[in-house]
């Protein structure tokens, strides 16, 4: 069974209260349950991850706003992140990206810039893991903004290898 899209609900005017910022980062796209390692991660959409930018009440950006042009990034995050909290610090949500051996799980290309508030990350790759795994996909802003955006997450879903006779089947291709 597919897990809904994760999107936060609007928040109430009290939980805004606690949140330092307006806007927030949000993937529109609803990860499959199993993702190979190497193999773009397929969504409902197909296989790209949709990244939007919101004010807290769930309003998609207008194009022509100072934060519609974003340069973000794709990271791999803990599972358990996310459950019910909607209000997290950027240190919380650093703390949760997965490494291995000292290095983040590796999204190739995991950088790019959202326009018009949007943005599409084509045939995004999960090309290293410690272990089979349940993660999920965050994404941040990486460019200074002058005022705090709240990363977004994925549903969560299981990375692992890709079944022998997948390999041996694409070779004959």
């Amino acid at each position: 069974a597919q897990e809904t899209p994760i999107a936060p609900p609007p928040l109430s005017s009290q939980a805004d209260e606690s949140i330092t910022t307006k806007y927030k980062l949000v993937i529109r796209s609803v990860v499959n349950e199993i993702v190979h390692i190497g193999c773009p991660i397929g969504t409902w959409e197909g296989n790209g991850i949709t990244v939007v930018v919101e004010d807290l009440q769930g309003n998609q950006i207008a194009a022509g706003h100072h934060l519609a042009s974003l340069k973000v990034e794709l990271v791999v995050v803990k599972a358990e992140f996310y459950e019910n909290v909607w209000d997290w610090t950027k240190d919380e949500f650093e703390a949760s990206v997965i490494k291995t051996d000292s290095v983040k799980e590796k999204i190739k290309s995991a950088i790019f810039q959202l326009k018009d508030g949007k943005g599409v990350h084509e045939n995004t790759r999960i090309h290293k893991s410690s272990n089979k795994q349940y993660v999920k996909l965050g994404v941040k802003v990486i460019e200074h903004t002058g005022e705090r955006v709240l990363e977004g997450v994925s549903n969560s879903f299981f990375v692992q290898h890709r079944p022998r006779g997948d390999l041996l089947f694409l070779k004959m291709l």
